[in-house]
């Protein structure tokens, strides 16, 4: 007896008794199943395959019921099925063939005559994606999805449109652009009034999924529900306001490199809202958060870059003058600001002062980012410089084979906006590149002063330098 006391326990089937056995038998089995799945069903005893055969013949059964002529069959399938989605696992639904459930449900989706049997098919949807990942797919292309924005569109039950919501916003994360076909955008956003503010949060959050891949074809569709989106940038609730900067940005993002789509994006007052999030940032009564910050001055510097009139239209209305603000903040001068905000949020906001100027020409840009024989590279390129400025008319020459940009034409049309520019940041920029030692920040800044300075005449320099100490910042 002391030696079999001393004796470590075992799992050995021949050695333990009847409850150690059955512990030992229930572990194999659930490790069997992760490994080999249904492959490996013949292995376990006898009394599993027949929980599982009991199980299989269940989800038989139901699927029989949801595809009978007999409308109380059907509900009291759904309901059924409903319960057991809610509750399953992946084990749990061995056999469970997503192919063929889908269809049933969807026929299910359309009895427009029976809301009961709408709303618990919406949610026997619901639940299947949470029980079974992969099967978003399926639905996405089973027509489910156009029912489900017709149950938003329509919005005759409240109770089934949040159940539609919520079934779209599942498809939406992996299948963004089959919700938007469907147009699935207009029907989120459109009756949001109606809804709780956790439902408008589920609502903009699915807006937010279906911007990330919008394909050419369906800007349009996109186009037409933006003025609902730029209204949401007025709502009280912070996550709302932030989905719908979401969206906004992930829609330039999209086409970044298209100039007449982006300035369809910039029309009904989009523009003015985000420089109203952008002012009001570092102050208490912001509804935005950092990341969200830096993703709308990244957005605005994007629309500066790739639709000039963008630019345009923001220095004629002052901006110049609003970016000093945001950049100094409630602070003395921009280099305490600097100090406090992060290096991310100064390289968006240098940015942003970047792709409100023209580009540099070539040979300046090259001397600026090139690392290797920077003397030499510089006095080469100088010469040429000066040979450009010889022209008697005292304009900047372009070579034939670079194309003016854009913002270049505005300035040369509108010099007091240059000078406007100068007056509002070239002091700033200054104080910014003192106050840091983050090399790219730095850089930044000294683009943006070269920038100022190669494209202001000699006039404006008189006037810009005049109580300016810029010779002690550069030595």
């Amino acid at each position: 007896e002391e030696e079999e006391e001393e004796q470590e326990p075992t799992y050995d089937v021949a050695a333990t008794d009847n409850s150690n056995n059955t512990t030992a038998t229930s572990a194999l089995q659930g490790l069997m199943r992760r490994l080999g799945g249904t492959a490996l069903e013949e292995l376990l005893p006898s009394g599993s395959q027949g929980s599982n055969q009991e199980s299989r013949s269940r989800i038989k059964t139901l699927l029989q019921g949801l595809k009978s002529d007999d409308e109380s069959q059907q509900m009291e399938c759904i309901l059924e099925l409903c319960d057991l989605l809610s509750m399953a696992t992946e084990e749990s639904l061995a056999g469970f063939s997503v192919d063929s459930f889908v269809p049933a449900i969807v026929n299910l989706l359309n009895m427009e005559h029976n809301p009961d049997m709408m709303l618990l098919a919406c949610r026997a949807l619901s639940h299947m994606m949470e029980a079974l990942p992969g099967t978003s797919a399926t639905i996405a292309h089973s027509g489910a999805v156009a029912s489900l924005c017709a149950k938003l569109l329509s919005i005759e039950y409240i109770d089934l449109a949040e159940q539609s919501l919520q079934a779209l916003e599942k498809i939406s994360q992996e299948h963004p652009a089959s919700v938007l076909r469907a147009g699935g955008l207009m029907a989120v956003l459109s009756y949001l009034d109606f809804f709780s503010t956790g439902v408008q949060r589920t609502a903009v959050s699915t807006a937010a999924n279906i911007c990330k891949q919008v394909p050419s074809e369906c800007f349009d569709m996109v186009v037409d529900s933006l003025p609902m989106v730029t209204n949401l940038l007025q709502y009280s609730d912070q996550k709302v306001v932030e989905n719908a900067c979401l969206c906004i940005t992930r829609l330039i993002d999209n086409f970044t490199d298209v100039e007449s789509k982006l300035e369809q994006i910039a029309t009904d007052g989009l523009v003015s809202q985000i420089v109203r999030l952008i002012s009001f940032a570092n102050t208490s009564s912001s509804l935005i958060g950092v990341p969200t910050y830096n993703n709308l001055v990244r957005a605005l510097a994007t629309l500066c870059q790739g639709a000039p009139r963008v630019s345009l239209s923001l220095l004629q209305e002052g901006f110049a003058a609003t970016l000093l603000n945001v950049i100094k903040g409630t602070n003395a001068s921009a280099g305490d600001a600097t100090m406090m905000r992060s290096p991310q949020q100064s390289y968006e906001l240098l940015s942003l002062v970047n792709e409100l100027l023209p580009p540099l020409p070539t040979e300046i840009s090259t001397i600026m980012s090139s690392s290797n024989s920077r003397t030499a590279i510089l006095r080469d390129r100088i010469k040429k410089i000066r040979k450009q400025s010889d022209d008697p008319s005292g304009e900047k020459n372009v070579t034939a084979t670079n194309e003016v940009d854009p913002r270049e034409k505005m300035l040369t049309e509108n010099p007091e906006l240059l000078v406007d520019i100068g007056q509002s940041l070239f002091g700033v920029l200054v104080d910014m590149f003192t106050s840091t030692v983050n090399p790219i920040v730095r850089y930044k800044c000294l683009s943006a002063i070269t920038k100022i300075l190669y494209f202001s005449t000699t006039e404006m320099l008189r006037i810009l330098l005049k109580t300016f100490a810029f010779s002690g910042f550069l030595a």
